[in-house]
């Protein structure tokens, strides 16, 4: 029995290698560097020719009682983006506040991409339940990122030092 075989919500995978030209999957085990395992799949969409990644987090339980993780993630080939447009950074704000899900943003390397992250039930669960496991994901992304956000739009801290707690 391979790590694969642990997964509880193999049928994602199934549905996923319906869509696929090419299905790549890498487990990472957890190690110092990476607090959970992670199982990659890397892929391109049959009808754009689009390249996505899926990271899916089948263990999260320390942080989720109910649920899973699995992030959408497709880069925008042909695309360096550094930031210093502030035209360009306010169509991304303007252009992410009109998506019903996911979000368009770039790293420090200058890559483009868009971003979705789902929670996935572990079993059939409750409304309450699965409202439970979103409202504190929500609430421990807030609560790492928000008040440093606040701090450096206040100006209480750099943007720099700022990212170095989070690095």
């Amino acid at each position: 029995m391979n790590k694969f075989d642990d997964l509880r919500n193999k049928s994602y995978l199934e549905i996923i290698g319906i869509y696929l030209k090419e299905f790549k999957p890498i487990f990472l085990e957890k190690n110092e560097d990476r607090p959970l395992d992670v199982l990659v799949v890397s892929f391109i969409v049959n009808s754009s020719n689009r390249n996505m990644t899926l990271t899916f987090l089948p263990n999260v339980e320390s942080l989720l009682k109910y649920s899973q993780l699995l992030q959408f993630f497709s880069p925008l080939p042909g695309l360096k983006y550094l930031g210093a447009d502030k035209e360009i950074n306010k169509l991304i704000v303007f252009i992410n506040s009109q998506l019903p899900i996911g979000n368009f943003s770039y790293n420090n390397n200058g890559e483009v991409f868009w971003k979705y992250s789902h929670l996935i039930p572990t079993e059939k669960l409750s409304a309450e339940k699965q409202f439970s496991d979103l409202f504190l994901c929500s609430f421990q992304i807030i609560n790492m990122f928000g008040e440093e956000l606040r701090m450096a739009i206040s100006g209480e801290k750099n943007v720099s030092e700022v990212m170095k707690a989070f690095g």
